[in-house]
């Protein structure tokens, strides 16, 4: 998670949060979820294929960690105006983080 809110240009962050006092999906969740071996994060139709094993109604796997990524120019950096307003997102994120620990 801290890799997807500290990562600079954009990230979707999909969170499986239970509720232990109306379904208490712990154990289920916990037999579903992996981290995928010898996966590149690199290839986007590999992360689409670990995707769509779960759909949220069956009792697919649950593929964890960094699915996706490509590294390529941020909006801001092509904007001058808007490199001032984005400079500092780094350490206010650290910042942020940090505060919450």
């Amino acid at each position: 998670m801290h890799a997807g809110i500290s990562h600079s240009g954009f990230s979707c962050i999909d969170i499986l949060q239970i509720c232990a006092s109306y379904l208490d999906k712990t154990e289920e969740y916990d037999a579903q979820v992996y981290v995928p071996a010898d996966h590149h994060p690199e290839d986007f139709d590999a992360a689409c294929r670990l995707l769509r094993e779960y759909q949220y109604d069956d009792a697919g796997k649950i593929a964890l960690g960094i699915l996706f990524q490509k590294q390529r120019e941020i909006f801001h950096t092509g904007t001058p105006h808007l490199q001032q307003t984005y400079a500092d997102k780094q350490s206010f994120v650290t910042r942020f983080i940090n505060g919450r620990r």
